[in-house]
């Protein structure tokens, strides 16, 4: 293990970048099942794969296999205590605290787990914000549920296409993992490849060069398609109205659009919002300001003309709002969050919101809500004549009101107990993204064995 950290430093400072990324991500994702194969199926004091719903008769072996099996698994156990021993990890601490995502412990995600552990040890002042049995938990996730296709690539491979993305475009620590969480399928393509492409979108917008980190992060998955998909697109949008500073920008607020079907999803939904907003020009600057409306389903974008319709307004108001706030557009209008807000902003009707207020409605039904309650209890007759309170900061609105920024924080203890609080759902906090990621996991396996069993069922093999 030792000798890991005497590599060359740029390799031993890309792996342990790419560690720690790992290890500290949230992000929810599918992989394909192929890269677990890939794994090291063998886990510390577990035998089994990673595959762990297969059907009773997968799971079923004879005596003398499972003897055998017994004895690579304790085998292997041995060695894992081994590695996170020689990092100074206790291994029956971990087992105590966490001892399924123990059990998972592979050599592989071991030597993950020590590695990331020494280095954060050594760059820690005090002590650790993060456990190590969280920071295993964490890497157990990424390996199993989250990005198991980043532990199947070849370490050096994963070095190379890192550090030659790196090279010709530098990232600080905060971009770095969210380009790992969220564009790492870039990692197991020829670096190479990928900077051609990024070269000739270059050629074809020189405006994206000083935003290219933030491409990359954001919308990198437009590089694994083909050249001839993105310089197809890229002349239909022309050719449709984009100068190339309004399709610089577009793609700099969303690369991912680029990824869209020209015919299954570009076309139909720029006819739709030319539908919409009455021309070509108009198009182009709502996209310009707002690019995720590509993104929108029809069914969204038909359902928002239709509430607006409902509420009274014409075709040149509906214009006229959506223009004003292409953000908001892209949201479902008939969604009950949308709803509560024109409650809780002052009861204003819906139609006037839209028509001269659509920015107000843009801010998160938590804020609106906690800031009008506040208000109301100090008998602020500004909650009902104005709106600016929505949009300010906390500390304009304490300066400019006048109240103090302690008890305007401290008002969150009787807030969440308030039934409008309640009654909206605003009093429970949401989860972090690592445990939603699992609890959504956990369903998947539920409905996933349900849906199994009805159809054994409904096959009538059962018995």
């Amino acid at each position: 293990m030792a000798t890991r950290f005497r590599t060359p430093p740029l390799q031993a400072s890309c792996r342990l970048q790419l560690s720690r990324v790992w290890a500290t991500s949230e992000h929810r994702r599918t992989a394909p099942s192929i890269a677990r194969r890939r794994l090291l199926p063998t886990a510390a004091g577990q035998q089994g794969s990673w595959e762990e719903e297969k059907d009773n008769k997968e799971a079923s072996s004879s005596s003398k296999s499972s003897s055998s099996a017994s004895r690579l698994t304790g085998s292997s156990q041995k060695r894992v205590a081994a590695i996170l021993a020689s990092v100074g990890l206790d291994p029956a601490e971990l087992q105590q605290q966490r001892a399924e995502d123990y059990s998972r412990l592979t050599l592989p995600l071991a030597q993950v787990l020590a590695e990331v552990h020494a280095a954060r040890v050594a760059k820690a002042v005090g002590t650790l914000k993060v456990q190590p049995a969280v920071l295993m938990a964490r890497i157990c996730f990424l390996a199993y549920e989250s990005s198991p296709a980043l532990f199947a690539i070849p370490v050096t491979t994963l070095q190379r296409n890192l550090q030659g993305l790196l090279s010709r475009c530098p990232m600080n620590e905060q971009q770095l993992r969210a380009f790992v969480r969220g564009q790492y399928t870039l990692l197991w393509l020829d670096y190479e490849c990928v900077l051609s492409k990024l070269d000739s979108l270059l050629a074809e917008l020189p405006g994206l060069k000083q935003g290219v980190a933030k491409l990359l992060v954001y919308g990198g998955s437009l590089l694994s398609l083909s050249w001839e998909s993105l310089s197809t697109k890229l002349a239909y949008l022309k050719t449709y109205g984009f100068a190339e500073g309004q399709l610089t920008r577009t793609v700099l607020q969303d690369g991912k659009m680029l990824t869209y079907s020209l015919d299954g999803k570009l076309q139909p939904v720029l006819a739709a919002l030319e539908g919409v907003l009455g021309g070509r020009q108009a198009v182009v600057e709502a996209v310009s300001k707002c690019a995720p409306l590509l993104g929108m389903s029809l069914s969204t974008l038909d359902g928002n003309v239709e509430y607006l319709k409902e509420l009274g307004l014409s075709e040149s108001e509906i214009r006229d709002s959506v223009s004003r706030q292409p953000q908001l557009f892209c949201r479902d209008y008939t969604s009950p969050v949308l709803q509560d807000k024109f409650e809780v902003v002052l009861g204003r009707c819906p139609r006037d919101m839209f028509l001269h207020f659509p920015t107000y409605l843009l801010s998160g039904l938590h804020k609106i809500d906690y800031r009008a309650s506040f208000l109301e209890r100090k008998g602020d007759p500004r909650v009902r004549t104005t709106l600016s309170w929505i949009i300010c900061s906390d500390n304009v609105l304490c300066q400019k009101y006048r109240y103090s920024l302690e008890e305007f924080a401290g008002w969150e203890e009787e807030w969440v107990q308030s039934k409008r609080a309640k009654e909206y759902g605003l009093d429970t906090p949401a989860e972090r993204g690592f445990k939603r990621a699992q609890a959504a996991r956990d369903r998947g396996r539920r409905a996933s064995v349900a849906a199994r069993r009805q159809q054994v069922l409904d096959s009538g093999e059962v018995g």
